[in-house]
C-alpha cells in the first residue's frame, strides 16, 4: 500500500542523509561489475597487438563497418564503461540526491535508499556487460570475425525490466 506522496519535485536538502546497509547481493553486483570491467580491459589490451592500424568504429544495422578509426580507439569502450560505472558507484554513496517519485521521509529513507542503490548496482552491471560485448564485437570485426550477435541488444533489454522492478518495489515500500 502506498502511503507516501508521489511527486517529482522534492526538496532534497530536507531528506535524511543516511547510507543504507549493503547486502551480499549489493557486494556481488559490485564484484561482478568490477570483474567484467577488468576482463574487458584485459581482453582489449591482449587483442590490441593483433588489430589492424585502422578498424571499424561505427556499424550500420547489418553490422557492416561504416566508419573507421585508429586501432587505439578499441580502448574507448572499456574507458567509457569504467567512467559510467564509477559515476553510478559514487551515486550509491549519496542516495539522497537521487530523483525519486516517492517522497523520502525518516520512515522510508533507508529502504528507499537501499532500492536506489540496488537499481544503480544492476544498471552498472548491465552497462559493464553491454560494453564488454561491444568491445568483443568491435575487436572481432576488426579481425574479420564476428559472433556475438544479439547478446548485446538482449542485455540492454534488461534495463527496462530492472527499472520496472525498482518502481514496483519503491511504490510498495513508499
Amino acid at each position: 500500500m502506498i502511503h507516501s506522496k508521489i511527486t517529482l519535485f522534492q526538496n532534497k536538502r530536507t531528506r535524511p542523509r543516511i547510507r543504507p546497509r549493503r547486502t551480499a547481493l549489493d557486494w556481488t553486483l559490485d564484484l561482478i561489475t568490477l570483474d567484467l570491467l577488468l576482463a574487458t580491459c584485459a581482453y582489449a589490451v591482449w587483442q590490441y597487438p593483433s588489430l589492424p592500424l585502422m578498424n571499424g568504429t561505427g556499424v550500420d544495422g547489418s553490422g557492416k563497418a561504416i566508419q573507421t578509426g585508429a586501432s587505439w580507439t578499441i580502448f574507448l569502450m572499456p574507458a567509457t564503461a569504467i567512467l559510467l560505472c564509477v559515476i553510478l558507484r559514487t551515486m550509491q554513496h549519496f542516495p539522497w540526491i537521487a530523483n525519486t517519485l516517492i517522497a523520502i521521509t525518516e520512515q522510508n529513507a533507508e529502504r528507499q535508499y537501499q532500492l536506489i542503490s540496488r537499481l544503480l548496482g544492476w544498471i552498472g552491471l548491465i552497462i559493464a556487460g553491454s560494453f564488454a560485448l561491444m568491445t568483443i564485437e568491435q575487436i572481432q570485426q576488426a579481425q574479420g570475425t564476428s559472433g556475438i550477435g544479439a547478446f548485446g541488444p538482449a542485455l540492454m533489454l534488461l534495463q527496462p525490466i530492472v527499472i520496472a522492478w525498482y518502481l514496483i518495489r519503491s511504490f510498495q515500500a513508499g
